[in-house]
Protein backbone atom coordinates (compact mmCIF):
# COMPACT_ATOMS: atom_id res chain seq x y z
CA UNK A 1 0.00 0.00 0.00
CA UNK A 2 1.33 3.41 -0.92
CA UNK A 3 -0.69 5.60 1.44
CA UNK A 4 -2.75 5.09 4.58
CA UNK A 5 -5.18 7.96 5.16
CA UNK A 6 -6.41 8.33 8.72
CA UNK A 7 -9.80 9.77 7.90
CA UNK A 8 -13.11 10.93 9.20
CA UNK A 9 -13.16 14.45 7.73
CA UNK A 10 -14.22 16.00 4.45
CA UNK A 11 -10.53 16.62 3.75
CA UNK A 12 -9.85 12.89 4.05
CA UNK A 13 -12.77 12.15 1.72
CA UNK A 14 -11.47 14.62 -0.89
CA UNK A 15 -7.95 13.21 -0.61
CA UNK A 16 -9.25 9.63 -0.99
CA UNK A 17 -11.11 10.66 -4.14
CA UNK A 18 -7.96 12.27 -5.50
CA UNK A 19 -5.97 9.11 -4.75
CA UNK A 20 -8.57 6.98 -6.57
CA UNK A 21 -8.58 9.38 -9.54
CA UNK A 22 -4.77 9.29 -9.71
CA UNK A 23 -4.54 5.49 -9.35
CA UNK A 24 -2.67 5.61 -6.03
CA UNK A 25 -2.86 2.47 -3.87
CA UNK A 26 -4.42 4.04 -0.79
CA UNK A 27 -6.67 2.95 2.05
CA UNK A 28 -8.74 5.28 4.22
CA UNK A 29 -9.02 4.21 7.84
CA UNK A 30 -11.95 5.28 10.04
CA UNK A 31 -12.10 4.89 13.79
CA UNK A 32 -15.60 3.46 13.60
CA UNK A 33 -17.14 5.63 16.33
CA UNK A 34 -20.26 6.31 14.23
CA UNK A 35 -22.56 3.62 12.92
CA UNK A 36 -23.88 5.58 9.93
CA UNK A 37 -21.09 6.29 7.49
CA UNK A 38 -21.26 7.48 3.92
CA UNK A 39 -19.28 5.28 1.56
CA UNK A 40 -15.78 6.55 0.88
CA UNK A 41 -13.96 6.52 -2.44
CA UNK A 42 -11.50 3.64 -2.70
CA UNK A 43 -10.55 1.03 -0.13
CA UNK A 44 -11.62 1.54 3.48
CA UNK A 45 -10.90 -0.07 6.83
CA UNK A 46 -12.87 0.55 10.02
CA UNK A 47 -11.72 0.19 13.61
CA UNK A 48 -8.87 1.06 15.88
CA UNK A 49 -5.32 -0.18 15.60
CA UNK A 50 -4.67 -0.94 19.26
CA UNK A 51 -2.47 2.03 20.08
CA UNK A 52 0.89 2.97 18.65
CA UNK A 53 2.17 -0.62 18.58
CA UNK A 54 -0.88 -1.79 16.64
CA UNK A 55 -0.53 1.06 14.16
CA UNK A 56 3.18 0.30 13.72
CA UNK A 57 2.32 -3.36 13.06
CA UNK A 58 -0.37 -2.41 10.53
CA UNK A 59 1.94 -0.01 8.70
CA UNK A 60 4.76 -2.57 8.62
CA UNK A 61 2.56 -5.54 7.59
CA UNK A 62 0.93 -3.57 4.79
CA UNK A 63 4.20 -2.00 3.64
CA UNK A 64 2.71 1.49 3.83
CA UNK A 65 4.99 4.05 2.23
CA UNK A 66 3.38 7.24 3.58
CA UNK A 67 0.87 8.17 6.28
CA UNK A 68 -1.66 11.01 6.08
CA UNK A 69 -3.38 12.15 9.25
CA UNK A 70 -6.65 13.74 8.09
CA UNK A 71 -8.54 13.07 11.32
CA UNK A 72 -10.72 15.55 13.17
CA UNK A 73 -8.76 18.24 15.04
CA UNK A 74 -10.07 16.81 18.33
CA UNK A 75 -8.68 13.32 17.59
CA UNK A 76 -5.69 14.01 19.80
CA UNK A 77 -4.82 10.42 20.63
CA UNK A 78 -4.79 9.34 17.00
CA UNK A 79 -2.69 12.35 16.05
CA UNK A 80 -0.14 11.45 18.73
CA UNK A 81 -0.18 7.78 17.72
CA UNK A 82 0.31 8.62 14.04
CA UNK A 83 3.31 10.84 14.81
CA UNK A 84 4.89 8.18 17.03
CA UNK A 85 4.32 5.36 14.55
CA UNK A 86 5.62 7.36 11.59
CA UNK A 87 8.72 8.41 13.53
CA UNK A 88 9.34 4.83 14.68
CA UNK A 89 9.22 3.52 11.10
CA UNK A 90 10.77 6.56 9.41
CA UNK A 91 7.65 7.07 7.32
CA UNK A 92 6.67 10.39 5.81
CA UNK A 93 3.71 11.86 7.71
CA UNK A 94 1.42 14.60 6.46
CA UNK A 95 -1.10 16.35 8.75
CA UNK A 96 -4.05 17.58 6.69
CA UNK A 97 -6.50 19.88 8.47
CA UNK A 98 -8.54 23.01 7.93
CA UNK A 99 -7.22 26.35 9.14
CA UNK A 100 -8.08 27.23 12.72
CA UNK A 101 -11.32 29.09 13.29
CA UNK A 102 -9.26 31.47 15.42
CA UNK A 103 -8.18 33.14 12.17
CA UNK A 104 -11.73 34.29 11.40
CA UNK A 105 -12.36 38.00 12.09
CA UNK A 106 -15.37 37.31 14.32
CA UNK A 107 -13.51 34.76 16.46
CA UNK A 108 -12.40 37.50 18.85
CA UNK A 109 -15.98 37.66 20.12
CA UNK A 110 -16.18 33.93 20.83
CA UNK A 111 -15.59 32.17 24.13
CA UNK A 112 -12.60 29.87 23.77
CA UNK A 113 -12.28 26.93 26.17
CA UNK A 114 -9.68 24.26 26.86
CA UNK A 115 -11.91 21.19 27.10
CA UNK A 116 -15.46 19.84 27.32
CA UNK A 117 -15.79 20.46 31.05
CA UNK A 118 -14.93 24.13 30.60
CA UNK A 119 -17.28 24.33 27.60
CA UNK A 120 -20.11 22.87 29.68
CA UNK A 121 -19.58 25.47 32.40
CA UNK A 122 -19.48 28.27 29.82
CA UNK A 123 -22.68 27.03 28.16
CA UNK A 124 -24.43 26.81 31.54
CA UNK A 125 -23.64 30.48 32.17
CA UNK A 126 -25.51 31.62 29.03
CA UNK A 127 -29.32 31.75 29.12
CA UNK A 128 -31.60 30.09 26.58
CA UNK A 129 -31.65 26.87 24.61
CA UNK A 130 -28.31 25.18 24.04
CA UNK A 131 -27.43 23.65 20.68
CA UNK A 132 -24.83 21.04 21.57
CA UNK A 133 -22.90 19.77 18.55
CA UNK A 134 -19.97 17.93 20.10
CA UNK A 135 -20.91 14.40 19.03
CA UNK A 136 -22.25 11.62 21.24
CA UNK A 137 -19.12 10.67 23.15
CA UNK A 138 -18.54 13.96 25.04
CA UNK A 139 -22.22 14.35 26.07
CA UNK A 140 -21.59 13.14 29.66
CA UNK A 141 -19.45 16.23 30.29
CA UNK A 142 -22.51 18.42 29.65
CA UNK A 143 -25.11 16.48 31.65
CA UNK A 144 -24.55 17.86 35.16
CA UNK A 145 -24.24 21.57 34.25
CA UNK A 146 -27.05 21.47 31.67
CA UNK A 147 -29.40 18.89 33.20
CA UNK A 148 -32.21 21.41 33.83
CA UNK A 149 -31.78 23.29 30.55
CA UNK A 150 -33.42 22.88 27.16
CA UNK A 151 -30.73 21.27 25.03
CA UNK A 152 -30.76 20.13 21.43
CA UNK A 153 -27.95 17.60 21.13
CA UNK A 154 -27.10 17.23 17.44
CA UNK A 155 -24.99 14.20 16.67
CA UNK A 156 -24.69 11.46 14.08
CA UNK A 157 -25.51 8.67 16.54
CA UNK A 158 -27.60 9.06 19.69
CA UNK A 159 -25.66 9.41 22.95
CA UNK A 160 -25.42 6.39 25.23
CA UNK A 161 -27.71 6.30 28.24
CA UNK A 162 -30.71 8.35 29.30
CA UNK A 163 -30.83 12.11 28.86
CA UNK A 164 -32.65 14.73 30.94
CA UNK A 165 -36.31 15.34 30.03
CA UNK A 166 -35.68 18.73 28.40
CA UNK A 167 -33.03 17.35 26.09
CA UNK A 168 -33.80 16.47 22.45
CA UNK A 169 -31.49 14.44 20.24
CA UNK A 170 -31.33 15.61 16.64
CA UNK A 171 -29.58 12.96 14.58
CA UNK A 172 -27.97 14.77 11.70
CA UNK A 173 -24.68 14.89 9.84
CA UNK A 174 -22.92 17.93 8.41
CA UNK A 175 -21.74 19.85 6.67
CA UNK A 176 -24.41 22.34 7.70
CA UNK A 177 -25.41 25.52 5.91
CA UNK A 178 -26.18 28.88 7.48
CA UNK A 179 -29.84 28.41 6.51
CA UNK A 180 -30.02 25.03 8.28
CA UNK A 181 -28.58 26.59 11.45
CA UNK A 182 -31.04 29.51 11.65
CA UNK A 183 -33.87 27.60 13.40
CA UNK A 184 -31.57 27.14 16.40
Amino acid sequence: MDVLILGGTRHARALAQRMVDDGVDAVTSLAGVTSSRRPLPGATRVGGFGGVDGLVDFLRENQVKALVNATHPFAGSMTTHAASAAAHLGLPLLRLQAPSWRTLPESGEWTWVADHDEAARAAAAVPGTVLLTVGRQPVPHYLPPLADRTVIARCIDAPDGPLPPRWTVLRDKGPFTLESEKPF
